[in-house]
């Protein structure tokens, strides 16, 4: 039994971790991403490949400016989301 609740707790304790994680990470994300797909989109209705590539450069120019200027915090993962997002965005351009 005391297994069973020491595995009970620890299984709380992550799935709050997990909660609190997605829901801090995902507003930040999400407008990266948001960001990358309607820049990806609209230039990309004139050259897709140019779209994603402008999406990309978005998304390195914004990290580059919260290094910087720490007016905020630089993150791989918000340039994976830009370019993720610019992917999807180029893909609604040529389809």
């Amino acid at each position: 039994m005391k297994i069973l609740e020491t595995i009970k707790g620890a299984t709380a304790k992550v799935v709050a971790f997990l909660k609190s994680l997605i829901i801090s990470v995902t507003k930040d994300k999400l407008l990266h991403f948001l960001a990358g797909l309607l820049i990806a989109y609209f230039v990309g209705l004139l050259n897709p490949l140019w779209g994603l590539g402008a999406a990309i450069v978005a998304g390195c120019t914004k990290e580059l400016y919260d290094s910087f200027t720490k007016k905020g915090t630089a993150e791989w993962l918000d340039l994976v989301a830009s370019a993720v997002g610019g992917v999807v965005g180029m893909m609604m351009a040529i389809f």
